[in-house]
């Protein structure tokens, strides 16, 4: 292959990502993004209902992989539960844990609602040695309810008195106009 054709795919793969995007924005539909905050608790206590399920461990040579559901209550902009059930890969070696897999949102946005909303795409990364948790969350999936997309990124405050884990959120969320595909 010569150089100047070398040089060219980065262009071209660029463009071909930006065409795709425009596409897919312009089939969810339009609405103003606005900024959202609030704070959530993970249930991690042996309160019946809210506690954490283990549906299978699996030990590897640093650490463990888990398949668990979890919950998790959103305050603030965002207001409802999270039915959260991670891939967990646990690895002590590295001081890491690393959660992704499926999520569902039932409640409100920007007063808005009630949604359901469902992410495959969220990623949590846990230091395990330190406590530091981020995380990134995507909730574009509509299952009902007003169409939503909210974009948030977590980050871990500390524990509650009975050892449930603490977060604040911040991003951005949209209510889609009624041009969005889907609406009811």
């Amino acid at each position: 292959m010569n150089k100047t054709i070398i040089r060219l795919i980065p262009a071209v793969a660029v463009l071909a990502a930006s065409t795709c995007l425009a596409e897919t924005e312009k089939f969810r539909g339009t609405g103003l993004w606005k900024e959202v905050s609030g704070t959530a608790i993970h249930y991690f206590d042996a309160v019946p209902g809210r506690n954490v399920i283990t549906h299978e461990t699996t030990p590897t040579g640093t650490g463990a992989n888990l398949h668990t559901t979890e919950t998790i209550d959103l305050f603030g902009d965002l207001e409802g539960r999270v039915l959260y059930q991670p891939e967990t890969v646990i690895d002590f070696a590295a001081c890491s844990l690393v959660n992704t897999g499926n999520q569902v949102f039932s409640g409100t946005v920007l007063g808005e609602g009630p949604v359901l909303l469902h992410d495959s795409l969220f990623r949590f990364d846990v230091n395990i040695c330190t406590g530091e948790t981020a995380g990134k969350v995507f909730l574009v999936d509509r299952i009902d309810g007003p169409a939503v997309d909210c974009v948030l990124d977590i980050v871990g405050t500390g524990f509650s008195e009975q050892g449930n884990g603490l977060a604040d959120y911040a991003g951005r969320c949209r209510i889609r106009g009624a041009d969005a595909p889907g609406l009811d």
